[in-house]
């Protein structure tokens, strides 16, 4: 939007795989044929969370979770003294989960970079910055995602499932070792497998629920038997079920029911985060 009567609001994606950042090749202006993060603006009654996986949708055929938040800052354009471009831009750390990698509607080309690779393609410096920080965030956090183990901490994941457009209701289930209490799906992430995974897998083991990841949720750190145990959540829609799993009680509840059934306070929490990520809440 050329000349505008105010700021539009717009969202970048710092999108990490492998260590890498992906960027594209901007095929229109601003900054035509210039290489940076993608990203795009903000529709009228988008959050900015849908907004960033739409963008990222359409823009490189990735289905992403939309994680912590990298940067906000503004870009304002001037022409003969008139405010030819005003952008605010939210960045987001994201993680792929879906789709196939492609240049889309806003992209001429694509590429997987470090932060070295990026400055050679000449991506700008607030850009570059942007994205070795994005990096960063994500390598501080990759033994969560990829299961790695330390002897002083026990690292798990688990998933907040909901199923239904209109009533929505929540999955809970009876905790294996305690089984008085009520909790979310979860469990060890094996060697090799990132958080996400093990938060589907558990849900699919543990109650038959087949389901995709919406986004990531916060992640909540307990003792049990003398051990930190840090447990990562997902926000996961329900989309089919399986055969087989364990022979759990389990129950599907309203929100109200589902908070009122819940053994902890963490848990109570992360179903109240859960509800405002939903698409459509």
């Amino acid at each position: 939007m050329e000349f505008p009567t105010h700021p539009v609001v717009g969202v970048g994606a710092v999108v990490v795989e492998s260590g890498k950042a992906l960027i594209v090749k901007r095929a229109h202006d601003p900054r035509k044929g210039e290489w940076s993060l993608p990203g795009g603006r903000v529709e009228l009654g988008e959050s900015l969370v849908d907004a960033t996986r739409r963008e990222m949708l359409e823009e490189t055929g990735l289905e992403v979770a939309v994680g912590d938040m990298v940067e906000v800052f503004d870009r304002i354009h001037r022409l003969d003294g008139a405010v030819r471009y005003h952008f605010v831009i939210v960045d987001f750390l994201c993680t792929v989960i879906g789709g196939r990698l492609c240049a889309g509607d806003d992209a001429a080309e694509v590429a997987w970079v470090d932060g070295d690779e990026a400055a050679a393609y000449g991506v700008n410096e607030h850009a570059l910055r942007v994205l070795r920080r994005g990096l960063a965030l994500a390598a501080a956090r990759r033994p969560e995602e990829t299961g790695e183990m330390t002897d002083a901490i026990v690292r798990q994941a688990g998933a907040v499932v909901y199923r239904g457009s209109g009533s929505r209701e929540f999955l809970i289930v009876r905790a294996r070792r305690t089984p008085d209490q009520w909790i979310f799906p979860k469990g060890h992430i094996e060697p090799g497998e990132a958080a996400a995974d093990t938060a589907l897998r558990e849900a699919r083991e543990e109650a038959g629920v087949i389901g995709r990841v919406i986004a990531p949720l916060s992640a909540i750190e307990f003792v049990f038997n003398g051990r930190q145990v840090h447990v990562e959540y997902f926000l996961v829609e329900a989309t089919s079920t399986a055969d087989e799993h364990e022979p759990r009680e389990q129950a599907w509840l309203p929100f109200d029911d589902a908070r009122a059934h819940l053994s902890h306070a963490d848990a109570r929490r992360l179903l109240d985060q859960a509800a405002t990520l939903i698409p459509g809440s």
